[in-house]
């Protein structure tokens, strides 16, 4: 039973025809021609900013979507003739006071009115009111002009309510209790909604819910329950153009074409890419569409001089030595669409047709010099020879991670910086010391402006919410040895009573297994902020030592914003042996366990920190690579979504050095996302 909590008394009033407040067009327009494309042979890829070539006509102001059970639809918001009313109506969206709001009132012809109640479980409770705005009537209620409603006291009584003009209702709501002041109007044809909700039955629900304010409830039929009541499911302020892949605006761009072989054509956020295939011709239909269907579109000619050149490698193989038993990953890259065809010492090796050769326990069998060759319809290529060699080696002379560093932005609620490390192997019964970080003022020092002034550290173990150990300001313990620890893995020292945070794992260390820790900013602080956690137990290893085996980091990553982590291989220098990694940069796939508001199209980099930042590869889209699955699913990381989710993964070997991934979004796209970096046996 629908049950209701507190009224809110409004003047009744009495109606007339209809009229439109400004009568030009607020559906979308193209503003000029998109420029004809003519790509040479080899040419790359090409991006056109749609803003340029589209526009909302006749809006200055900012824009909020009203999103219904019913529909959707788009207002400006008139802040030069009503400042204060805008004001007093973005701060009750802002703060979700919208969010399952009801349409309580509706007088077909005349008004539907909302957002002074809302249903929370299976009651109606009014919404909490601020004080009242000051009147600002200006702008006449004419057909398709959002208002706010008032009581009788008088002309400066709006707080929470607002109804939308379903017709011209200058005559009677410009001429009473100071007017009724307009702060918004429907944009489009943004109007069909507010119309659909009029159009549906009224019901006097006043006894039902023992309150005169319900009188003229709509219902979608004639029985009064959660799933009849005439939902606003939220109110948010919204750009005209989309900033980032997957941002809610105005206009959403979209491409059609009918030649993807001769040019491939994408669209993310406000960008077309425009990437050229085999030669000929083609015709695209770019298209700008309103949350009403509305949409302008503008044709695109494209000329494509010539067939696809040959191959070009753009990633070559490298020379590896590996550890007996070891993984090796040779990885290579060609332009123009190859196929390939792995060779060791001349011979092809079969099944060995991915863009990486991915060698699992190499032995002494495998050793020799490794080419690929990328083919086309145009031509073949051969890369650049790569020698593995393997060796056989102790347990002591193998590379390890031994540390994990990540610069990005943190503070509290969703900026919380979450970083993970494994300890393995699980057949392991003895323990790791382990040295964890949380910089923020001492960052200062490197030239950050912004560093996290007050960063507080709380470890976890996996899948508990029960703490086993926290730090606020790291000199609240034995600073001396703490100083002497930083000093034993490297790190740079921390200043005196700084309020950085660290924390050193108590002798023996921890066991096997997962452990999480969180970076947070005290209060509401946010900024940046390193994370680092250390493998602690110096250079001596046995086949029963554990180490780390898995280092992550989650984080919210604002639109345009990155996530760059830092990672180190040891080994012993006298006999450099390479470990393989797997890193992956998930966001798509992140949706499958339950996390909202995951980066859609992450991106990811690997730079060689040791040789002057040199990009070793970067990965888009993982494309569903078997092998990579494989080695994933070895390594104990969670699957991702399928083969055409947007995640990136690189598997390769490296040397022993330190090494960054950096994280970005696609298009500037923001979003949670997680970098993992996992040793690959």
């Amino acid at each position: 039973m629908i049950r209701v909590r507190r009224s809110f008394l409004f003047l009744v009033v009495t109606f007339l025809a209809t009229y439109s407040l400004r009568g030009q067009s607020t559906t979308p327009a193209a503003t000029q021609a998109l420029p004809a494309q003519t790509f040479a042979i080899g040419a790359g890829a090409v991006q056109i900013d749609l803003k340029n070539y589209f526009t909302l006509p006749n809006v200055t102001g900012q824009v909020a979507q009203i999103d219904t059970v019913r529909g959707k639809f788009n207002v400006e918001l008139l802040a030069n003739d009503a400042p204060l009313t805008v004001a007093n109506f973005l701060k009750y969206a802002n703060r979700g006071a919208y969010a399952n709001a009801l349409f309580h009132r509706s007088v077909p012809g005349f008004v539907i009115q909302g957002g002074g109640f809302a249903l929370v479980g299976n009651q109606i409770t009014a919404i909490a009111a601020d004080a009242p705005v000051n009147n600002e009537f200006k702008i006449p209620n004419t057909r398709g002009t959002l208002a706010m409603a008032k009581t009788a006291a008088g002309p400066n009584t709006a707080t929470n309510q607002w109804f939308v003009n379903l017709a011209d209702n200058r005559s009677n709501l410009d001429n009473q209790n100071g007017g009724f002041t307009v702060f918004a109007r429907v944009l489009g044809t943004g109007m069909t909604v507010p119309d659909n909700i009029a159009s549906l039955p009224v019901f006097d629900a006043s006894t039902a819910l023992n309150d005169a304010t319900f009188n003229q409830l709509p219902l979608t039929t004639n029985t009064l329950n959660a799933q009849t009541l005439i939902l606003i499911n939220s109110v948010k302020v919204i750009p005209v153009y989309p900033a980032a892949a997957g941002d809610t605006a105005v206009l959403t761009f979209s491409v059609i074409n009918p030649s993807p072989t001769i040019v491939t054509a994408t669209v993310s956020a406000s960008t077309l890419t425009l990437t050229p295939g085999t030669g000929g011709n083609a015709t695209l239909t770019v298209r700008a569409t309103d949350v009403n269907g509305n949409f302008a579109e503008s044709t695109l000619a494209i000329t494509n001089n010539g067939s696809v050149p040959a191959p070009s490698f753009i990633t070559q193989p490298v020379a590896q030595t590996v550890a007996s038993g070891s993984t090796v990953v040779f990885n290579a890259s060609a332009l123009n669409l190859p196929t390939y065809q792995w060779r060791r010492n001349g011979v092809e090796v079969e099944g060995a047709t991915a863009a990486n050769l991915v060698i699992p326990a190499a032995t002494a069998a495998h050793a020799g010099t490794y080419t690929v060759v990328a083919t086309n319809g145009t031509g073949s290529v051969t890369s650049n020879a790569a020698a593995l060699a393997v060796s056989a080696a102790t347990p002591t002379e193998i590379g390890r991670l031994v540390n994990l560093s990540i610069r990005t932005g943190a503070g509290a609620g969703a900026k919380i910086l979450t970083v993970g490390a494994s300890v393995g192997p699980l057949s392991s019964t003895e323990s790791l010391p382990l040295i964890m970080r949380g910089v923020g003022p001492r960052l200062a020092a490197f030239g950050i402006s912004d560093a996290l002034a007050d960063p507080t550290m709380t470890i976890f173990r996996s899948g508990s919410d029960t703490s086993i150990a926290s730090n606020d300001n790291w000199g609240s313990g034995d600073a001396t040895a703490l100083a002497a620890a930083f000093l034993s893995v490297g790190a740079f020292d921390l200043t005196a009573g700084s309020l950085d945070s660290a924390y050193a794992t108590p002798a023996p260390g921890f066991g096997v297994g997962g452990y999480t820790v969180q970076i947070a900013g005290k209060g509401t602080t946010t900024g940046t902020v390193l994370a680092e956690i250390y493998d602690a137990a110096g250079s001596t290893r046995t086949a029963t030592t554990p180490r780390l085996v898995n280092l992550s980091t989650r984080a919210q990553i604002d639109a345009n914003g990155e996530l760059l982590v830092g990672f180190v291989l040891r080994g012993v220098p006298t006999k450099p042996l390479a470990r393989t990694v797997l890193i992956r940069a998930v966001g798509p796939s992140l949706a499958a366990l339950g996390v909202d508001g995951t980066m859609a199209d992450p991106k990811l980099e690997l730079f060689d920190n040791d040789h002057g930042s040199a990009k070793l590869g970067e990965n888009d889209n993982w494309g569903g690579d078997a092998q990579t699955a494989t080695v994933a699913s070895a390594v104990g990381a969670f699957a991702l979504s399928g083969p055409a989710t947007k995640d990136a993964v690189l598997l390769v070997t490296l040397p022993p050095g330190a090494y960054s991934a950096r994280l970005s979004g696609v298009g500037g796209g923001g979003g949670t996302a997680i970098i993992e970096v996992y040793e690959v046996p």
